[in-house]
């Protein structure tokens, strides 16, 4: 459906969809993204899922840089979060998914069901996208990102109420 919009001849279409993925992986290193080709392959994934939303004027290349500052938003976010749980989501990969960090994190940690425990680790250690493990996960990418701010809030006030 994508290369259709583009255009009716299936090597030019090929040709614009290049171009296309070559802006976005440009406007994603402007903004510093460690993983410009990834971003720029996931705008392309949501626009393809999208496309037949897309008003029949509109024009490719401006829905694509909407598409790539929702997921550049989603990236800020995510690395924000990865950043400042990372060590300890770090250990939990090295030792079979189970916490070395901080006591108490160690111990918010542990009170999560082994089932989120692992969607966690999914998540931010493995690195898949909200669109990679939604399937699995039985829920939308939107879904995926609020079970994944509410297991982080739960770990949070746990860890505030065992703060001396």
């Amino acid at each position: 459906m994508l290369l259709s919009r583009l255009s009716p001849n299936p090597d030019d279409a090929e040709r614009r969809l290049d171009s296309i993925r070559r802006a976005l992986e440009i406007f994603f290193l402007r903004r510093r993204c460690s993983e410009a080709e990834d971003l720029a392959a996931e705008v392309l994934t949501r626009m393809v899922r999208d496309s037949a939303k897309w008003t029949a004027d509109a024009e490719v290349l401006q829905v694509a840089y909407g598409y790539a500052q929702n997921v550049y938003r989603e990236w800020v976010r995510k690395q924000a979060t990865a950043e400042k749980y990372w060590p300890e989501l770090r250990r939990l990969a090295a030792e079979s998914r189970r916490s070395a960090g901080s006591a108490e994190f160690r111990a918010c940690f542990g009170q999560l069901s082994p089932e989120d425990r692992e969607r966690l680790c999914q998540y931010y250690v493995d690195g898949l996208t909200a669109d990679e493990v939604a399937p699995a996960w039985n829920l939308g990418p939107n879904g995926v990102r609020a079970r994944v701010k509410r297991l982080l809030d739960r770990i949070r006030d746990c860890m505030a109420r065992q703060a001396p």
